[in-house]
């Protein structure tokens, strides 16, 4: 939990509670009734659609996302007269604008990846002089997998095989799902892992929405561990 590792001292103090991701149609409410009691008009419900693909069964997330899309449209009380028909925002910069907002901490362990080890496999990328470890573009691949957050080794080869110079053998991958998967597991408090990597069939979840939606969108402005090229 976020929480306890905030806190320290609400240890023993704090339990955890099962509960379940909304569905898609309940997400859809947030948007489709909160638009009704603002007057507001989302044609053919394209932007709740949206919205609702990238809150990952988060009822916050939703929430969230159709507060700062209210924003972007300079929504700010109920509009009087006809329906206002609400803009598209361009949602690279959108989600990306809202994923900084909301970095898990969890996110630097990743990033930092397993303390033991002793040397960082060096991973050319595609059309730079620029090499990224293991760790970094295992996040990287997993990002561009997302929405999709439950993905197999061969899955997020094929991802990142998109930016780098050779493809990664499976069995490195697997080992860097683990080592994941490991820091995730400690720094989980009283909560569920944020990661679980299952073996039959293999597979990597990002089990967190809110670490899915901030590996999916805040990996742009996020600054990854990076080996310059040597001369």
């Amino acid at each position: 939990m976020d929480l306890l590792q905030v806190e320290g001292e609400l240890t023993g103090r704090v339990r955890g509670l099962q509960v379940e991701e909304w569905s898609d149609l309940e997400l859809l409410r947030i948007a489709t009734q909160g638009f009704e009691v603002l007057n507001l008009k989302d044609s053919e419900g394209a932007l709740a659609s949206k919205l609702v693909e990238q809150s990952f069964g988060s009822p916050l997330i939703m929430q969230e996302l159709c507060s700062e899309l209210c924003e972007y449209n300079g929504i700010e009380k109920q509009v009087d007269g006809p329906e206002l028909i609400l803009r598209r925002p361009e949602w690279s910069s959108f989600f990306g604008k809202i994923a900084a907002t909301i970095k898990p901490s969890l996110i630097e362990s990743l990033k930092i990846g397993p303390t033991e080890r002793r040397r960082r496999t060096q991973i050319a990328i595609t059309g730079s002089d620029a090499y990224v470890d293991m760790c970094s573009a295992l996040l990287l691949a997993v990002g561009r997998l997302a929405p999709k957050r439950s993905m197999t080794p061969v899955e997020i080869s094929d991802s990142m095989n998109e930016f780098v110079t050779n493809r990664r053998p499976l069995d490195q991958i697997r080992r860097a799902c683990r080592g994941m998967v490991k820091i995730a597991d400690s720094s989980k408090g009283a909560g569920d892992s944020a990661l679980d990597f299952a073996t039959n069939p293999e597979k990597l979840t990002v089990v967190d929405p809110y670490l899915i939606f901030f590996i999916g969108w805040g990996l742009q402005g996020l600054e990854l561990p990076v080996v310059r090229k040597s001369a």
